[in-house]
């Protein structure tokens, strides 16, 4: 349906039948052009997200800061100045 578009890229970049996320004004969004942005990484969060701390990542982004290990976070975390161990 050409008029339940991708409010950002109209449907060039992804499709709305491979999922939607409404913004936060309310308009429909494919996952490649979703405008709520990984705390980490600053890409697009998509279908999977973590808030963590405060802070919307992607699983694969909620690392432990020492480290870099992001298995290392499995059975828990410790978090200081905006950082997790």
């Amino acid at each position: 349906v050409k008029c339940f578009a991708c409010s950002a890229c109209k449907g060039a970049k992804g499709s709305l039948a491979e999922g939607v996320i409404i913004g936060p004004d309310d308009r429909p969004y494919c996952y490649e052009c979703d405008p709520e942005k990984c705390e980490v990484c600053a890409k697009s969060l998509g279908p999977k997200r973590l808030k963590v701390g405060g802070k919307r990542m992607h699983p694969g982004c909620f690392r432990c800061s020492a480290c870099r290990r992001p298995d290392s976070l499995a059975d828990g975390y410790l978090e200081e100045g905006g950082e997790f161990f």
